[in-house]
């Protein structure tokens, strides 16, 4: 986990000025996933940061040697690589929330 997180922030350093904290919006189901496992309500249009984090650091832990058990996770590969994408975009490009709609489609009106 941790070459990937170097990987990702030696990516992200080339990242512009001019598009931190910029809103943005997903429609990945991986996103919604991470706000189910945040335990954002279903209805929610957004995700926040803090939410990111609480799943993150179980992540985390476990990925260091804490036993799978110990959490209630999904242990699928693309939920894993898309919360550490996520983690690390809201972090080093300091996005407060990213905007999903209840069934996790960005800009889905109706």
């Amino acid at each position: 986990m941790e070459n990937a997180i170097a990987a990702i922030e030696d990516e992200l350093a080339k990242v512009p000025a001019s598009v931190h904290r910029i809103a943005i919006a997903s429609d990945d189901p991986n996103v919604h996933a991470i706000a189910r496992a945040a335990g954002v309500s279903a209805a929610a249009t957004s995700i926040g940061r803090d939410a990111v984090e609480q799943v993150f650091a179980p992540q985390s832990a476990v990925a260091l040697g804490r036993p799978p058990s110990f959490e209630t996770l999904p242990d699928d590969p693309s939920f894993i690589a898309a919360l550490l994408l996520v983690r690390e975009l809201m972090h080093h490009l300091d996005i407060a929330s990213i905007h999903i709609d209840e069934r996790g489609q960005a800009g889905s009106k109706g």
